[in-house]
């Protein structure tokens, strides 16, 4: 981007995302490469789009937005949200741990890779994931990169965020605990 433009209200990113839905999953090849594409004209919103094999992670790089909320979700062929209540589907700025070089590292994959920020598939092999920055003021693209899960450690800096079994169970209790809040009567 040359200049960043302010991202839009509503009714625009809606019609955004009804221009960027007519690259439907089946337009694209089969076992597409990991692919970052903006909605519309919208800097401040994108999808990702790609096929995993069970031996496989996508490691998303991401420089934090400058924005009120930012979040990643997770989603299937059809763009409906994954589990996000018992398993780690979904991320945002306040839940996700930062690396020490201040980037974002998510991690997503069907088997827990020991480190802050995994999005957890629950085995499906392929989908979409969906991010988008709040009142932004600035509107990084991430970074993809499919990975076989035996070679994530050496795209790992350094002092990077470790996540141990305990720790993930507690993660998954506090989501668990959100949704009962948030949908029960």
């Amino acid at each position: 981007f040359t200049t960043l433009k302010p991202c839009p209200k509503e009714e625009p990113r809606i019609e955004a995302a009804q221009r960027a839905a007519i690259l439907s999953w089946a337009s694209l090849p089969l076992n597409p490469p990991p692919t970052v594409f903006i909605l519309g004209d919208d800097p401040c919103a994108g999808r990702i789009v790609a096929s995993l094999a069970n031996d496989e992670v996508l490691l998303i790089v991401l420089d934090a937005p400058d924005a009120d909320l930012w979040s990643l979700q997770l989603g299937n062929i059809w763009w409906e949200s994954l589990d996000y209540i018992h398993r780690t589907g979904s991320i945002n700025g306040s839940q996700a741990q930062p690396d020490p070089d201040g980037r974002y590292r998510i991690i997503v994959g069907s088997t827990d890779p020991g480190y802050a920020n995994w999005l957890d598939t629950g085995g499906a092999r392929e989908g979409a994931m969906m991010y988008r920055y709040l009142n932004s003021r600035t509107a990084p693209v991430p970074q993809v990169l499919l990975l076989p899960v035996g070679q994530l450690v050496q795209y790992m800096p350094a002092g990077a965020v470790e996540v141990l079994p305990a720790e993930r169970a507690r993660q998954t209790t506090l989501r668990r605990q959100g949704a009962l809040k948030r949908w029960s009567p």
